[in-house]
């Protein structure tokens, strides 16, 4: 809920609403986010994406599927502390020109990460 409570601290220091667009994931959805969204509902005002069209409507989710399918579930570092940094990397080395396509190409099944720089 700390984002929540940032952004209500936010909203009552400009004197302006602020309006969050969430799909109904269970993060939002839980009886404790929503509680907490109604404390504070005259400061943070929800605009729900119908259920059956989050995915269209939010085209960035299909690649963080991919990623998450293709790439994160098979990088491996030596360390839990170096995960987050390796897939900063990752994410970073997407914003060459073309890499973004090169890793959005259907993979071989038996190649995994091939056309993604070595992060870990």
């Amino acid at each position: 809920m700390g984002l929540l409570k940032l952004l209500a601290d936010r909203a009552r220091r400009t004197g302006r609403k602020i309006t969050l667009v969430l799909d109904n994931g269970s993060t939002f959805t839980s009886k404790r986010s929503l509680a907490e969204m109604h404390r504070l509902r005259e400061w943070i005002e929800v605009f729900w994406l119908p259920t059956y069209t989050s995915e269209q409507l939010n085209l960035i989710e299909n690649l963080w599927a991919h990623l998450k399918r293709i790439y994160f579930s098979r990088m491996l570092t030596k360390h839990l502390h170096e995960f987050p940094v390796a897939v900063i990397k990752l994410l970073k080395s997407l914003a060459i020109p073309g890499a973004l396509r090169r890793a959005l190409k259907p993979q071989k099944r038996t190649g995994g990460c091939q056309n993604l720089p070595r992060v870990a």
